[in-house]
């Protein structure tokens, strides 16, 4: 299987981050639409380049951390 890379940039919030998609996931075109992880907009993508299945991870993980460190901080928010 392949792998693909983009780096994002949020036109809302500012935010730059990068995405990584399989071979399947482009096909199935889920790589058109790629949401800001702190705010759920959807980002400006440049095209996808290839990468390694290791890289592919890794930058799966970093957006699951920007996720989930944006979403605690949504609820600190609220709780004050």
């Amino acid at each position: 299987m392949r792998f693909f890379k983009t780096k994002a940039k949020c036109p809302d919030c500012g935010l730059e981050f990068e995405y990584a998609l399989s071979e399947e996931d482009l096909e199935d075109e889920l790589g058109e639409e790629v949401f800001c992880p702190r705010c759920g907009e959807l980002a400006l993508c440049s095209p996808y380049t290839p990468c390694s299945e290791r890289e592919y991870s890794r930058i799966l993980h970093a957006y699951d951390e920007l996720e989930e460190m944006y979403e605690a901080e949504e609820l600190e928010e609220d709780w004050e």
